[in-house]
This record gives C-alpha cells, structure tokens and sequence, in this order.
C-alpha cells in the first residue's frame, strides 16, 4: 500500500485540549519540543490523581461491551484501524521526525509500518491463538478440558521516548485483541505522536473510552498502578523497571518490561558530519 507523506497535514482532535484554560496550573502543563531546535510544537495537560483514575475507570467501563465481540469481530475492527494509520502518515512521520528528532524514512520503517504490520499480523493469529480449544489432561485422559481465555481487564502501556509508537501500538493491539481496554501513558518527550495515533485508532472505529490516554512521567505510572490496572506493560530504563516490577508485586499485577539502558554516540574528530549527524 503506497503511503503519501507529501499531503498538507491535518490537525487531529484530542479529548484534553492542546490549549488548556489559564486557570489551569502552569506547572501541570507539558510542552512539546521540536527535538531539533527546541521550538514548542504544542501542549498537553498532565494527568494529576484524578485525571488518572478516571482514564482506568473509563477504559474499565468499556471492557464489557468490547469483551463480549467474537474474537474474529475483535480481529477485524483492530485490522481496520490499524492499516488506516497509514490515512494519516503524514501527520504521524511529522510528529515522530520533530519530537523524536527521526528521518521520514526512519520515522516509516521503524515506527510507523511496523505497527501497521503488527495490526495485521496480530489479527490474523488472533482466532488461533485466543479462541476456546479442547483437548484432555494429561494426568486424567478420561476427562475433557475446554481453554476458553477471558482478558484481564484493563492493560496500562507506557511508552518510551525512543520508540513512541511501534511498541505501543503494538501493546495496544495485542490487548485489544484479548478483549481488554488500555489506557496509553507516551514518554513525556513524545505525547502529541501517541495522541495523534490514538485519535487515529478511534475515528476508525476503536471506542473512544476503550483506550484512553494519560500524560506525565514516572507518578502517573504509580498512580495507574494504584488505581487497578489488571497489567502493565513497560518499556524504558532499567532503574524505572525495578520500581515498577516492586510497585506490582505488592499488588500481583502481571507484568511485561521491555528494559535499555542510553548508549552514547561518540562522534570522532575525522568523521564526515554530512554523513554521520
């Protein structure tokens, strides 16, 4: 499918204004940086106590009617949203190459089409791998086993900054397809691209309150932990990963950490800058 990054971008809606009201807090205000020349790309509202909760318990209210879809109904409605991304690659390669400080073909190859792929791929295993199966113990042959899977509940994803798309959409699609509801928490140096993803996901069909989206770093993770999430998935540092595995002990939350650490670049005195920066 040829992918257009050429056409003028079109400014996509959010449930939090990108503007918030003055009242508001300016220390509760995250604003986003081009990561080349420091330039302000736009603003979301940090997620603060409440704000958390209630993006849990909008997800945790959608759970029932998503759950109760067919697996295959499932499949197909994550198949749909996600090829349709590719409707908006030029906004999205936008986002990733200022926040992220990534090439259009970067921000394609690495980020966008392989959570394209991985909405396909992950839909068309999906009745295979979550429909019911019977078989038979293998202490006790005399009598039927039936595994019928039942989601979790609801799926906390936290991105990270170096890959703010890939890897949580394609969190975000795994549950999906499991019948969970998911609430997003981007890497607060990357919020507007998972926004704009989201928004994406949700004019194509996904239910707005199925996946929600909170803003903020390592506290509002700890808050989403405290309000009852029923997984976490994780990918950032190792230190982050310890906290976050204690936090979900205490509370046997199941848990998925993807765990690296930064590695410096070192540029050499000789090296041709043309073609190493």
């Amino acid at each position: 499918m040829p992918v257009d990054c050429e056409k003028p971008s079109v400014p996509l809606p959010s449930d939090a204004p990108s503007a918030p009201p003055a009242a508001h807090d300016p220390a509760q205000i995250l604003v986003s940086e081009d990561a080349a020349t420091g330039e302000a790309l736009g603003e979301v509202t940090l997620s603060d106590e409440g704000a958390a909760h209630e993006a849990v318990r909008r997800a945790r209210s959608a759970v029932a009617a998503w759950s109760a879809l067919s697996v295959r109904d499932r499949a197909e409605q994550v198949r749909r949203a996600g090829e349709r991304l590719l409707d908006d690659a030029p906004e999205l390669t936008r986002l990733l190459q200022r926040e992220c400080g990534m090439t259009r073909t970067e921000a394609l190859a690495l980020e966008l089409l392989p959570a394209v792929h991985h909405a396909r791929w992950a839909a068309d295993e999906a009745d295979e791998a979550l429909g019911d199966r019977e078989g038979h113990p293998n202490l006790h042959p005399h009598r039927d086993l039936l595994i019928r899977h039942r989601p979790h509940g609801v799926v906390a994803v936290c991105a990270p900054w170096n890959a703010p798309l890939a890897l949580p959409l394609g969190a975000l699609f795994d549950a999906l397809l499991a019948g969970n509801g998911v609430v997003l928490k981007p890497s607060r140096s990357a919020p507007l691209t998972l926004r704009a993803a989201r928004e994406s996901l949700v004019r194509r069909g996904i239910p707005r309150d199925l996946v929600t989206i909170a803003y903020g770093g390592a506290p509002v993770g700890e808050t989403l932990i405290s309000s009852g999430v029923d997984r976490v998935v994780y990918a950032g540092s190792e230190a982050s990963g310890r906290r976050l595995a204690l936090q979900c002990a205490a509370r046997l939350i199941p848990l998925t950490l993807d765990l690296a650490s930064s590695a410096p670049g070192v540029v050499c005195r000789d090296a041709p800058l043309g073609r190493t920066v």
